[in-house]
């Protein structure tokens, strides 16, 4: 037996294929945040990230100076105290495909503050520089590259080094 078309519901078809497109789009751009494909060579970055670096994360100010190959990262509370901070080495690469700033790394130690725990000593995320901005996609990897937790760190000119003195 043949069936013959329902007109109202092959009428009502393209609304529901908007509307669904629609709330895709706007659930995808609302959650997480994926890395821009590679601009720049691993050594260049590594040139560029040079220096004093300034982020707000959770209502705190965090400090990073970076020197070579090793970061410095200081945490600072509300009152402007060092609360902790970290050093650790680190390698910059790319992804298998060439797609992802990958930023490795190791050797992480408490300078001030709550020792490391054994199983944070070492791991990666995902990166983009552009100019005086440092983004990290955390939690992100070449496999699935969206991250919720995203920290964008400005450079600053001439600030003390990270674990200096409380800030005023």
């Amino acid at each position: 037996m043949m069936r013959t078309p329902d007109t109202k519901s092959a009428a009502r078809w393209p609304l529901r294929a908007a509307l669904l497109a629609v709330a895709v789009i706007l659930l995808g751009a609302q959650g997480a945040c994926t890395p821009p494909p590679v601009q720049n060579e691993g050594a260049y970055d590594l040139q560029q990230i040079q220096g004093l670096w300034e982020a707000r994360w959770a209502d705190r100010l965090i400090r990073r100076e970076i020197t070579g190959a090793r970061e410095v990262v200081s945490y600072y509370g509300a009152d402007g105290l060092l609360q902790r901070s970290h050093i650790a080495d680190f390698e910059l690469s790319r992804s298998p495909d060439g797609r992802y700033q990958i930023f490795r790394w190791y050797n992480l130690k408490a300078i001030q503050g709550p020792p490391i725990p054994p199983d944070a000593s070492a791991g990666q995320y995902l990166y983009g520089i552009e100019g005086d901005r440092f983004t990290e996609y955390h939690g992100a990897t070449p496999e699935l590259p969206e991250s919720k937790d995203v920290i964008v760190w400005t450079r600053i000119e001439g600030g003390p080094p990270p674990a200096a003195e409380p800030l005023p």
